[in-house]
């Protein structure tokens, strides 16, 4: 299969998923009871655990699932806990707290688990499911468009380098870091 073919199989795949089962509450409703009486669940656990085929089909669409959480957080501007072999996001759902993100190492694979206590920064599942703008979504969108439209004006008219424009806000990004830390 070429990439593209390829490529276009995994989105249909997805929207079939999102389909029937984030639209429906299916895989939710599946993950909550799953992960109630597991300490959590992988994407690769099916090749270690005898599971009903079920729970080996969902196990295989947590990648799928983590997609969907990822994509939504990111239109919102909520970004992933990541270090150097994994990235996580927080959410919640009926009144319990997850983390689902993907490990990397020499095989890369999907976890969620139960967390302790609902994360403050923990997105809300009803969001997700109905990919409602939040209220900073709108402001921040009008910020960067703002910011954007003036990076635009630094180097097309100012003829400032766009390597100068890129590094200034680099730096000043790193010295807020600091300042916060």
């Amino acid at each position: 299969m070429n990439p593209l073919t390829h490529f276009l199989y995994k989105q249909q795949m997805k929207q079939h998923f999102v389909d029937q089962s984030v639209a429906t509450d299916d895989y939710i409703n599946w993950l909550e009871a799953y992960c109630a009486n597991h300490n959590g669940v992988a994407s690769d656990q099916y090749i270690y655990e005898s599971s009903s085929k079920i729970d080996e089909e969902r196990m295989k669409q947590l990648g799928f699932f983590f997609e969907v959480v990822q994509d939504y957080a990111s239109r919102n501007y909520f970004y992933a806990d990541k270090d150097s072999l994994s990235e996580t996001y927080s959410f919640h759902h009926h009144g319990i707290g997850y983390e689902i993100g993907v490990d990397y190492g020499q095989g890369s694979y999907f976890f969620c688990r139960r967390l302790p206590e609902i994360r403050e920064d923990a997105l809300d599942y009803k969001n997700i499911r109905s990919n409602t703008v939040l209220p900073q979504t709108p402001i921040f969108d009008a910020k960067l468009a703002e910011l954007a439209e003036y990076v635009r004006r630094l180097y097309d008219e100012e003829s400032v380098p766009a390597e100068a424009i890129e590094s200034s806000v680099h730096r000043a990004l790193v010295n807020q870091k600091k300042k916060d830390s």
